[in-house]
């Protein structure tokens, strides 16, 4: 949720499919998180609306929960995420509706 910093009061919510995320990243358009199956996920900052999301990567070790998930980093125009299985991949974080 998306809490007004000013006011205190609740911008915006939303439910995912998420039980254990990344820290939340936020750049000026959007918000990404990393979900435990290796997902990239993107809302609207503003309105909190669903944008995306990659296909999970969970690799061979799909069995295992990670001890802790990186949060995402933004980078010009791409966003990048490391998954359990060990790799790193970005998407373009102009359009996370064609992840």
């Amino acid at each position: 949720q998306a809490v007004d910093m000013r006011t205190g009061k609740r911008r915006w919510h939303v439910e995912t499919s998420v039980s254990r995320g990344s820290a939340p990243v936020a750049d000026a358009r959007h918000v990404y998180i990393t979900a435990g199956d290796g997902r990239l996920l993107a809302m609207n900052a503003s309105t909190g609306a669903f944008l995306g999301q990659t296909p999970p990567r969970l690799g061979t070790k799909s069995d295992q929960v990670a001890g802790a998930l990186p949060e995402p980093v933004v980078l010009g125009d791409h966003v990048y995420a490391t998954a359990p299985d060990g790799t790193v991949f970005a998407g373009d974080a102009r359009k996370p509706s064609a992840w």
